[in-house]
């Protein structure tokens, strides 16, 4: 027994130090609930770090493992001791990558239901990131709760994102990247991944909580992400509504004027008739004034 004892405590020695090299492991299993009008509760499904792997067959991407990361945070300021409703739950980032989209979709669902907001950064792209697109916002919608996580600078080795950049610009322009250039590429990025997987959260985050207040919908970023091929119609239907609202405008400002002129013409009529009464008074004035004049005279004749 003693000796089963001692291989026992070696063996959990040694799988402590595998733990500890490779850093808390917790996030690699997350539990989401669903609900539908046909469930008579909600039904807990376990989303995985493995399983998204196989899911999109690229292998294990440092966007999988830092979205999992941040939604294990999430879950764990926003649901305490509770698994979230997949419907209850919005996203909000500055990353623009499909990796990130798809990711947070396998987990929460959110792009189907309309519920991933995208806000792009001037100068950025798919291929150009900088530390600001390494951003996520996750709401408890019923509650308003918020919990925005942003990965500090300095978990990205340095040259990385002009690497990749670089590699990926040339592989969409079709041409092929040097091999000293994809070396480096892929060390950074082994790198980077790497350091999601076994830096604590308080290493890899910048966390800040607060009450999420929904901004006015953003139609035209919402059209360009879910539909894209409708922009140009929409941007043009935009337009003829703007020509609309102007032409309206100065309709209502020539109403507006339209009014005052009557007004002004209203007041002339009334200073008009006010004038003519006067004038009247003083003709007929003027009328007595006279005669009583021309009677007086003959009057002093005959005298």
């Amino acid at each position: 027994m003693p000796i089963i004892l001692v291989v026992l405590l070696i063996m959990l020695s040694l799988s402590l130090s595998v733990l500890a090299e490779d850093g808390d492991r917790d996030y690699e299993v997350l539990q989401v609930r669903d609900v539908t009008p046909t469930m008579l509760k909600p039904v807990t499904t376990n989303v995985t770090v493995e399983s998204a792997t196989e899911y999109f067959g690229m292998g294990v991407k440092p966007a999988i493992i830092c979205v999992f990361r941040v939604c294990n945070v999430a879950f764990k300021t926003l649901w305490p001791g509770e698994s979230p409703l997949r419907s209850d739950i919005l996203v909000i980032t500055t990353n623009p990558t499909r990796a990130v989209r798809d990711t947070f979709e396998f987990i929460t669902r959110c792009v189907s239901r309309h519920k991933y907001i995208l806000k792009k950064i001037p100068g950025t792209s798919s291929i150009k990131l900088t530390p600001e697109n390494w951003v996520f916002t996750i709401v408890n919608e019923p509650t308003g709760e918020a919990v925005e996580i942003k990965v500090r600078k300095e978990v990205f080795p340095e040259n990385l994102f002009e690497l990749r950049a670089s590699v990926k610009s040339k592989i969409k322009a079709g041409e092929t990247p040097s091999e000293e250039e994809m070396k480096a590429f892929k060390k950074a990025t082994a790198e980077f991944t790497k350091r999601l997987k076994t830096w604590s959260d308080e290493e890899l985050f910048e966390v800040r909580t607060f009450s999420y207040t929904p901004e006015p919908l953003d139609l035209e970023s919402m059209i360009s992400y879910y539909l894209p091929e409708a922009l140009s119609e929409w941007r043009r239907l935009k337009g003829v509504e703007e020509e609309y609202n102007t032409l309206k405008t100065d309709y209502e400002q020539l109403q507006t004027s339209y009014q005052q002129l009557l007004s002004e013409v209203e007041d002339l009529r009334t200073q008009l008739s006010q004038a003519q009464t006067v004038q009247w008074i003083l003709g007929t004035l003027t009328a007595i004034f006279v005669i009583a004049t021309i009677y007086l005279g003959l009057a002093r004749k005959r005298s």
